[in-house]
Order: structure tokens, then sequence, then C-alpha cells
């Protein structure tokens, strides 16, 4: 009886290929929205309040143009404006129906199995 040859490397490219269908799928039905993530003090709300310590820095340096501290000042304020941004993201999973969840679902786990079935053959 003849045994049965694997290849191996046909369960990588089917893997990869499927993880990245399933994931495309998913990037396709998320809606990204962003803004200034806004300062909240009880139920008061301070969104311009990000924006000062960049000001500040502004000023610095027009004021000491060769000072560290006004450097440090600006790139603290753009930390903090890129930083609020970041916060103030938010995903949104677009409707849709069972179907395509289930094969974005199938496509992203199954790439995965396939995937670990490779590199489990491969120790062999």
């Amino acid at each position: 009886m003849k045994k049965k040859t694997e290849n191996r490397s046909l369960y990588a490219i089917i893997g990869i290929f499927l993880l990245a269908l399933g994931l495309y799928f998913v990037s396709e039905n998320i809606i990204v929205r962003t803004g200034f993530y806004q300062l909240h003090f009880g139920s008061y709300s301070l969104p311009g309040l990000i924006v000062v310590p960049f000001i500040v820095g502004v000023i610095l340096m027009f004021v000491y143009p060769d000072k560290f501290i006004s450097k440090i000042a600006i790139c603290l304020g753009l930390l903090i404006i890129f930083a609020s941004v970041i916060a103030g993201t938010t995903f949104i999973f677009r409707s849709t129906s069972l179907f395509n969840y289930l094969l974005m679902l199938i496509g992203i786990f199954g790439g995965v199995g396939l995937l670990i079935r490779f590199y489990l053959t491969r120790a062999k």
C-alpha cells in the first residue's frame, strides 16, 4: 500500500490566503471615526484645553527661541494632541448578514488553523 504524501506548503499558501481574505472582509465592514478627545470634569466638557500645552510651547518658542524648554513644551503639546486623536477614535461594525459574518470568521480562523497545521507538521 502506497503512503499518501502531504503537501505542507499548500497549507501555508491556502492559510495565508484565507486569513488575508477574512481580514479584508472584516476591515471592509468596520467604520472608523475620529476626532479630538474631550476632557471631562464631571458633567463639564472642555474640548479646547487639549491644545493649551501646544499654545504655551509656541509662545515660549517666540519668547525664548534658544531655550530647550520651549522645544519640550511644543513636543509635549503635539504628543497630547496626537494622543487625544487616538483616544477619540471609534470603531463601528457595520450591519451585515449572518452568512457574511460567518464567512469572515471561517476565513480568519480557518486560515489560522491551516497555518498552525503547517507549523506543526513542519516540526516533525
